[in-house]
């Protein structure tokens, strides 16, 4: 029933051939509104808001005033107005995690109370915080111990949630991690680690409690913590040149204790290196008096010393004394104060809020997240990323890119940097995506990427649809990655933010897209701009100041689009309209010069004006190179020197022109935002982009050129930097390395890029990079099953490819075409006449490789005598060359010992082909071949097989298989699936055999591969043979194919066919059809060897010959 078809198909192909018709699938698009009557969309604002619980449940204040906060509010328990309560709290959580004796707690609160009175009064408050606790869902345990009691609780280790938040052990940590910074010289972290632990810093230890000797000591450890941690903050400004902060925060520690010498000193440093010799003098002056007035002494003799060295100039020769750059800046200067170079989320508190609660509801849901740029959608959207990750969910987070619309591009840009996951597995895919698929760069029209897309689904299907894939900037996002995302739908929670107004993502939304919702609901939400109060907040949070009629001045510049206050507000400092007081409040001057400011563009634009020359080229290679980049690649690219590159890049740093990431996922330099790529690449004039593309282009041509990702960039840069030649040998790069990592369809977009290009270049034409470009695309035709297109690709390469690799061309062209229908006898007379030219020119591996081919061709005749000549003539050549000092080309060795492989096995040598599959295994894992270790793999099950080890012959088998799949290679997959068909009959497991041949015949048929349709048809006839079925419709295949195989000239494939016949002939009682076909068969399978064959039609000869007449 399943081959009913095939004679006429057979009769097609034998006469007038097949017409391969290929069908582009244009991007469908659909409006929203139709959508939104398929699938339920909700809206933010039509919604009763759900705010969702804050990790850690309980936060601990103990800087300042003491303040407890449950689920991040305030608590409101009657328990918790009694003042004995809190000071009980308050003790417990000084001595957290270790035991505190009752009558430790007896003696602070109720000093004068009799001990059994003291402790039943203590019984009580501990069961009244302990409800207060319980009430709030609190998992923090106050436990009961021997003596005493218990506030279980441990600082939390890197990677684990804690319930509960304590300032004072964060500020701990935070100061830890600084100084390990400052003494690793990394000064731009430390700065960043210490200015978030002085934030924790409200005021002094337990204020409430100063005069309590139980809270002194701890209270004077924790200031003299912070004292230090500022001396140490002063000095990371200091090392990066940054000395009025550096004399900033020093004043601030003399504020707080006059006394401290090491600060005056520092104080003069800083001052001096500054170029401020006056004031570094007035300061040593101070210091004298102070000391002096308050403690009755002289300053010591060291400080003295360094003074005389300040007085007579001579500090910077002396190599003993401390070293500091020269200021970073000159002259007046208006710095960008810190707290600008990350805004605070505000404002956004009830879309927040919004995303937690559907994503809770509705898993495998669908979210767009819409606005326009610099509102915040990022930000937000790591906010709600850091929140889930905490909660153990697997996050895929990518990002759309403008400049390489690479197909799949969102999947090839997941790696190891999702290592925060909780899910251990996701490494794996890193490594997939990395290895086996890797970045590809631009699409070619009428290229099927169906292929890939399978590799990806299958991985990510494997997740819960608890996982979460966010695509920022999805309007980049290139067109393949979105219709795989809509097959996904259900298996992930997908959230897409993108830039309103200028992407129609409803065009995402194509009708399998709906079809395949199963109830999954759609939500869209719009980010509007930040409210007036918002602005205010804002502003008040991050200036610490209250400014009369700032927010609303800036409410009116901007209209509450968060980059824009964040632009226009680095615009005022960097004019001088606002600046930092030296108490570290934000002054503003006022003014209001009623410029129209068209947009943020605008804004950035006029910024950047402000940009000195060698600083702009910095912000120009950036964005040129997509917005971020490593160092060193920058510092060849602009070809300055190390230090002053470092110079520049912290003087862009500072004023927030630039970011380091400073995560070992991403590269060293970045630009803050996208917008700002894109206004600095379209202001740049046409010349200097393509001097910059051709100069990264020519860097990135130095490193890595054996990773695929970056030649597939050196080639994007030379296009654009219009470097042609450099492009297409990048291209061709590319190309090869994709098949030798095993991914043809990424492969073949490459050479297909390649070839476009010499269609402009005459001088490329007709050249062995001509060739060998082609012959690549026919390689990747051939492993991705389009067969026809790689015969034609393989005849155009022949003429242009150098002796070796034009005999690969012609014994691929060969197998393709012996594949597919065509006589053998036409390859032998090809091979003679090849083998003429080439003996003239005496021995080379060209010549090895055609005796081996020939041996191949006659191997597939049958012909055991002429094969075995033919391969020792191909290794007398080797042997040659190998004696004269030539190495083996892993490649043609490889398809020595296959050679080898096929012999043993037709002929029945199992235990010879078993060594032979051995080697080439080993030699496969050692090359990284994973075509090569596939086809091996395979070839080990097929020898199992014989050899009747079953167990081990699946494993083969579907080792072979897996590799197979992931590049798509639709005749390794059929040989091994046949192999597992083989296996499964000999199981017995008649079902799952048939299914093989099913699949098998339906995709060779496809491809109109005639090898692996006749196998597959051979197995099922066996699997209805053996289950009592009709088996007419396969007697009919099977004599159509018998036919095709004797006009082949392919005996093994008679002998295989006649056998099977006659055990179907048998089986129907037809004995004198069986016995007319036994008489051709058996002395074929003597002539030629086929021991596998022999035995089963010796079976069939009793058989017949025990049947009655």
């Amino acid at each position: 029933m399943l081959f009913g078809k095939l004679q006429a198909r057979l009769l097609v192909f034998l006469n007038i051939g097949e017409i391969l018709i290929l069908c582009i699938i244009k991007y469908p698009s659909f409006l929203i509104k139709f959508v939104t009557n398929l699938i339920p969309v909700h809206h933010c604002c039509h919604q009763t808001l759900f705010i969702p619980e804050i990790m850690p449940e309980l936060k601990i204040h103990l800087f300042g005033a003491f303040e407890v906060l449950i689920a991040d509010q305030p608590i409101q328990h009657k328990y918790w107005q009694s003042r004995q309560v809190r000071t009980i709290f308050k003790l417990l959580i000084l001595q957290r995690g270790r035991p505190l004796a009752s009558t430790q707690i007896v003696e602070a609160i109720w000093p004068n109370e009799k001990q059994e009175v003291a402790l039943q009064r203590l019984y009580i408050r501990i069961s009244q915080l302990r409800r207060i606790l319980e009430q709030g869902a609190v998992e923090v345990k106050i436990q009961t111990i021997e003596g005493g009691y218990l506030f279980d609780y441990k600082y939390p280790q890197p990677g684990e949630i804690s319930s509960c938040w304590i300032d004072v052990d964060v500020f701990e940590n935070l100061a830890d991690q600084g100084r390990m910074l400052l003494e690793q010289n990394q000064y731009q972290a430390a700065v960043e680690v210490f200015e978030k632990a002085r934030s924790l810093y409200r005021a002094d230890y337990l204020i409430e409690d100063q005069y309590d000797d139980w809270s002194m000591t701890e209270r004077e450890r924790m200031r003299d913590r912070f004292l230090i941690l500022l001396t140490e903050l002063s000095e990371a400004y200091a090392q990066m040149g940054q000395y009025r902060r550096a004399i900033h925060t020093c004043q601030k520690i003399l504020q707080a204790d006059s006394c401290r010498e090491a600060v005056f000193v520092r104080l003069m440093l800083f001052y001096y290196y500054a170029g401020e010799k006056n004031k570094a003098l007035q300061t040593f002056e101070y210091c004298q008096k102070v000391l002096w007035k308050e403690l009755g002494v002289e300053p010591d003799a060291s400080t003295i010393e360094l003074v005389e060295k300040i007085q007579n100039g001579s500090l910077w020769q002396q190599g003993d004394s401390p070293l500091y750059p020269p200021p970073n800046y000159e002259g007046r200067i208006y710095e960008v104060p810190f707290s600008l170079s990350n805004l605070p989320l505000v404002g956004r508190d009830r879309e927040y809020a919004w995303i937690v609660n559907h994503w809770k509801k509705n898993p495998g849901a669908v979210f767009l997240i819409e606005g326009e740029a610099g509102i915040g959608k990022s930000r937000l959207m790591e906010a709600f990323r850091g929140y889930i990750q905490n909660l153990g969910v697997t996050v895929f987070s990518v990002k759309g890119l403008a400049d390489l619309n690479t197909p799949y591009g969102l999947f090839l840009q997941i790696r190891q940097d999702e290592q925060n996951n909780k899910n251990q597995s996701l490494p794996n895919l890193g490594n997939l995506l990395r290895n086996e698929i890797g970045r590809v760069n631009s699409s070619t029209a009428g290229t099927d990427y169906g292929k890939t897309a399978e590799i990806i689904k299958t991985f990510l299907r494997k997740h819960s649809s608890q996982s979460v894939f966010i695509v920022d900037d999805a309007q980049w996002a290139d067109e393949a990655s979105l219709n795989l995302l809509a097959e996904l739908i259900g298996n992930l929670t997908i959230l897409l933010v993108f830039r309103s107004g200028e992407t129609l993502i409803e065009q995402w939304l194509p009708s399998q897209f709906l079809e395949q919702q199963n109830g999954n609901a759609l939500f869209r939400l719009s980010l509007p701009h930040l409210s007036s109060a918002d602005i205010k907040t804002l502003i008040t949070q991050i200036s610490d100041s209250d400014i009369p009629g700032f927010h609303d001045f800036v409410v009116k510049k901007t209209g509450g689009n968060p980059l824009f206050i964040l632009v226009f507000l680095q615009n005022l400092f960097e004019s001088g309209d606002l600046y930092v007081n030296p108490d570290g409040k934000w002054v503003w001057l006022g003014k209001d010069k009623n410029e129209i400011i068209a947009d943020l563009s605008t804004m950035i634009e006029t910024r950047l004006k402000a940009v000195h020359l060698e600083e702009r080229r910095i912000l120009d290679v950036l964005a040129v190179a997509g917005g971020a980049m490593d160092m060193d690649l920058l510092h060849t690219v602009l070809e300055i020197s190390e230090m002053s590159l470092i110079r520049l890049i912290d003087t862009l740093i500072e004023r927030t022109y630039v970011v380091e990431p400073r995560s070992r996922n991403e590269p060293e330099v970045s630009l803050p935002h996208g917008l700002y790529t894109e206004v600095i690449y379209q202001t740049l004039p046409k010349s200097r982009k393509r001097i910059y593309h051709r100069r990264i282009a020519e860097e990135l041509a130095l490193i890595g050129k054996d990773k695929l990702e970056n030649a597939a960039l050196v080639a994007h840069h030379a296009v654009l930097g219009e470097d042609f030649n450099r492009a297409v040998k990048a291209y061709n790069d590319a190309g090869w390395y994709g098949l030798k990592v095993y991914v043809p369809q990424q492969a073949e977009l490459y050479f297909s890029r390649a070839l476009a290009l010499i269609k402009n270049m005459p001088e490329l034409d007709n050249t062995p990079l001509f060739g060998e470009i082609l012959f690549g695309l026919a390689e990747c035709q051939r492993l991705s099953g389009n067969y026809e297109e790689a015969m034609i690709s393989y005849s155009r390469s022949v003429a242009l490819l150098p002796a070796v690799l034009k005999q690969a061309a012609v014994y691929q062209a060969f197998q393709l075409n012996m594949m597919t229908g065509t006589e053998l006898q036409n390859f032998e007379e090809l091979a003679k006449k090849l083998e003429a030219d080439l003996i003239s020119d005496g021995n080379s591996w060209a010549l090895a490789l055609l005796y081996w081919g020939q041996a191949f061709t006659v191997l597939m005749q049958g012909k055991v005598k002429k094969t075995i000549l033919l391969n020792r003539n191909g290794w007398r050549v080797a042997r040659d060359l190998i004696q004269r000092g030539e190495s083996f080309p892993p490649w043609i060795w490889q398809r020595a010992y296959t050679l080898l492989a096929r012999m043993h096995i037709q002929w029945g040598n199992f235990s010879s082909a078993h060594k032979i599959v051995k080697c080439l295994i080993q030699n496969a894992e050692e090359t990284g071949q994973q075509n090569n270790l596939a086809s091996a793999k395979i070839w080990l099950g097929e020898v199992l097989l014989n050899r009747s080890e079953y167990g081990s012959a699946q494993e083969a088998f579907m080792a072979g298989l897996k590799i197979a799949e992931k590049a798509n290679d639709p005749r390794l997959c059929g040989e091994a699936q046949l192999g597992l068909g083989r296996v499964s009959y000999e199981k017995r497991d008649f079902d799952e055999a048939a299914a093989y041949a099913d699949h098998v015949w339906t995709v060779s048929e496809k491809n109109k591969d005639i090898l692996r349709q006749l196998n597959a048809l051979i197995l099922k006839t066996r699997v209805l043979l053996s289950t009592n079925q009709k088996i007419d419709s396969n007697i009919s295949g099977l004599n159509n194919l018998l036919l095709l195989a004797k006009y082949l000239g392919a005996q093994p494939y008679v002998v295989a066919i006649l056998t099977i016949l006659i055990e179907v002939y048998l089986k129907q009682g037809e004995n004198e059809r069986a016995a007319e076909l036994l008489s051709e068969a058996l002395p074929l399978a003597e002539q030629f060897g086929l021991k596998p064959y022999l035995w089963q039609l010796k079976r069939s000869q009793t058989s017949v010959e025990s049947s009655p007449p």
